[in-house]
């Protein structure tokens, strides 16, 4: 398993941790924003299984799933 550095929140985490919404309604440039961190944190490579992330074909793991999330709170969506 490959040690993660990680660099600086994205600004717009630090607003939706304020300002909590739907995952959905994350804009494409804040979800942008945050790939960026990720990828620069991780190396292109996904953190569980350390193959390198190519394309489009990816998401965000979460240490709750999103589906339950909805369910209870939206708060620690974006921690």
């Amino acid at each position: 398993m490959k040690k993660l550095n990680r660099p600086d929140t994205p600004r717009c985490l630090d607003q939706l941790k304020l300002n909590p919404i739907r995952w959905e309604d994350v804009t494409p440039a804040q979800k942008s924003e945050i790939w960026v961190k990720l990828n620069e944190m991780q190396n292109n490579f996904c953190a569980f299984c350390e193959k390198k992330l190519e394309g489009e074909s990816r998401h965000i793991e979460h240490l709750i799933p999103r589906r339950i999330l909805k369910l209870t709170s939206l708060k620690l969506l974006f921690d």
